[in-house]
């Protein structure tokens, strides 16, 4: 907890269309106080910041995919067929 928010790190593990695997970070935070400005409790934080990391998709497509699509080059193996 800092400067009055609970964080939660939060890992997930993706595959991208090219076979590359990796490992993305996302960090969530929420107040520790609420509307009334009480401290909200540990499980109150808890819940809240789950729900959070629950809802997170994480973007599928690897590091190198993303520069190369950004440079228009299209790569055959994250093309998609329509």
């Amino acid at each position: 907890m800092t400067n009055g928010s609970a964080v939660l790190r939060c890992y997930r593990r993706t595959v991208c269309g090219c076979g590359r695997k990796q490992r993305r970070l996302q960090v969530f935070g929420t107040p520790l106080r609420d509307e009334t400005g009480a401290v909200r409790s540990p499980r109150s934080l808890r819940r809240a910041l789950r729900a959070a990391a629950k809802a997170w998709q994480p973007d599928r497509t690897c590091d190198a995919c993303a520069r190369r699509s950004r440079a228009g080059v299209l790569d055959r193996n994250n093309a998609t067929v329509r």
